[in-house]
């Protein structure tokens, strides 16, 4: 085991079952292809412990917790958002010294996404937000997402962006992967 030092894994994905079941709900199994790993708490400290790192940022990664076909009413993209970041809230308070964690917001509908921010900073105390780089093709320069940039500006908030496939693409990468 390396020694713990004073790295910080800021790209640190977490892929919780009631994530991946909670997808499973609406079909998606797979994100880009690729099926979900079996991830746990444990294997996760096992690799910090192994590579030195004393704390990771952990987020939810692609495919996030919007998908427009499955879930037009947004009510599944703000139910999934809601408990993943209760996850890493409960990540937080198990292992204090070795997590932080980034929100997920249900983005693209900014409404909704600014009652989730409010949720994640002030019950939480979640420590900054993803986004993907974009969203259903708008990405974040878009002027709908105006009022969501002004509040993460007001609370100073950290904002960590992920690379998302725009959808244009995706059924190109998807029937490459599937070849």
């Amino acid at each position: 085991m390396a020694e713990i030092s004073e790295l910080i894994d800021v790209h640190h994905h977490i892929i919780p079952k009631e994530y991946v079941e909670s997808l499973s709900q609406k079909g998606v199994k797979k994100s880009l292809g690729v099926q979900f790993p079996d991830w746990n708490v444990k294997k996760t400290l096992q690799i910090m412990n192994k590579n030195g790192i004393s704390t990771s940022m952990i987020s939810i990664s692609a495919p996030g917790v919007y998908f427009k076909d499955k879930d037009p009413s947004l009510e599944f993209a703000r139910a999934l958002s809601r408990q993943t970041n209760k996850i890493c809230a409960e990540l937080i308070s198990d292992y204090p010294e070795r997590f932080g964690a980034f929100a997920t917001l249900p983005l693209p509908d900014v409404d909704i996404a600014l009652e989730e921010l409010k949720y994640a900073y002030e019950v939480l105390k979640l420590d900054g937000v993803v986004l993907l780089s974009n969203y259903d093709g708008y990405y974040l320069g878009d002027p709908r997402f105006d009022r969501l940039f002004s509040e993460l500006n007001r609370q100073k908030a950290v904002v960590f962006i992920h690379p998302a496939t725009p959808r244009a693409l995706k059924n190109r990468t998807l029937s490459f992967l599937n070849r």
